[in-house]
């Protein structure tokens, strides 16, 4: 996080050269940058939650199918 955060300098002067603006970093925007990374994080690691949740819910499926099939013949 904070080689991305010190890397930008090198883009800013980048901009500042092109566009003749000034681009400041700060430690607000470091810190911006962490929340922005834990949100991403968490929604990340609850798609993952959901789908084992699913692949867990379809395997039961398929295992209480099969025991009635099995039953059936």
């Amino acid at each position: 996080m904070a080689y991305v955060h010190t890397s930008i300098e090198a883009a800013n002067k980048e901009f500042l050269a092109k566009e003749r603006r000034h681009n400041y970093t700060t430690p607000t925007s470091f810190l911006e940058l962490i929340n922005f990374y834990k949100a991403f994080l968490k929604k990340k690691v609850d798609a993952i939650y959901n789908q084992q949740n699913r692949l867990k819910i379809g395997l039961s499926t398929m295992e209480s199918t099969r025991t009635e099939v099995e039953k059936l013949k």
